[in-house]
């Protein structure tokens, strides 16, 4: 309204592990916007964090279950009805090596 942002209606969430294509384009459409921001903004605008670790895999849902809950906790201390800017929060875990397999013991 009046060139300003407005909240028209109440946060659309999709539920975890949906794995709708129109899902996968919307990540897809928020990775592609991270990846020009990296270049866009200065550091005094943008937080972008990686952090690559040797990983049991058998802890992906403990991880999953932490990231929503900071994600959620982060959104209710952060959002607000009367901000100046839109802003884009991402987190992402994902495998980058494929898995070990166990040595055998001798």
């Amino acid at each position: 309204v009046n060139g300003r942002l407005e909240v028209r209606d109440a946060r659309v969430e999709t539920g975890n592990d949906s794995a709708r294509e129109a899902i996968k384009r919307y990540h897809e459409q928020t990775l592609e916007l991270a990846r020009h921001a990296v270049r866009r903004f200065g550091v005094e605008e943008r937080e972008f964090q990686a952090t690559s670790l040797l990983f049991n895999s058998k802890n992906i849902l403990k991880a999953k279950e932490l990231i929503r809950e900071f994600r959620s906790r982060f959104s209710v201390l952060f959002e607000e009805t009367s901000g100046d800017q839109l802003y884009q929060f991402q987190m992402q875990l994902y495998p980058v090596s494929k898995k070990i397999q166990p040595m055998e013991k001798k």
